[in-house]
């Protein structure tokens, strides 16, 4: 299917963290339990193979629904570029995850793109809405496991 048959659903976030930091945690099962569904879900589930070609699956609790997430790395080249597969249960089809991580003075942005399947117009404010929901848990995930300046 070509790129003119999906929707392109951005979200760019700055983090006060290096890029590398911010990029290990996509692929840190620990961290990824904390982050991934924080305020919404309970991460049951996590396996990763971050190489490229590698796969990964998340299992959420939601109430009394499990959810599963799937998918494979189709790039990792760390601290610039991860992207993915992305298979939802409530999505038909894949959709493709990009991420690009670009260092600032202050830390890092980076740019989320989420290539949703034009089929699921619908879906469109839902995804951006959860992805964005999920960068500020990872955000705040990151945050609450620094470790905290001593002040004398």
């Amino acid at each position: 299917m070509s790129d003119a048959r999906k929707i392109n659903i951005s979200i760019i976030k700055a983090f006060q963290l290096p890029a590398g930091e911010v990029f290990d945690t996509w692929l840190s099962p620990a961290l990824i339990r904390q982050w991934l569904g924080r305020n919404t879900a309970k991460t049951t589930q996590v396996e990763v193979e971050p190489r490229e070609g590698g796969e990964f699956i998340f299992k959420q609790q939601h109430g009394n629904d499990q959810k599963k997430y799937w998918g494979t790395y189709r790039i990792v080249d760390r601290p610039h570029g991860l992207a993915f597969s992305w298979h939802a249960p409530n999505l038909g089809q894949a959709g493709e995850i990009t991420i690009a991580f670009l260092a600032t003075q202050t830390g890092c942005k980076i740019k989320l793109t989420h290539q949703l399947d034009a089929k699921f117009p619908d879906q469109a404010d839902i995804v951006r809405k959860n992805w964005t929901a999920i960068l500020d848990a990872m955000e705040q995930t990151l945050l609450e496991s620094r470790p905290r300046e001593t002040v004398l």
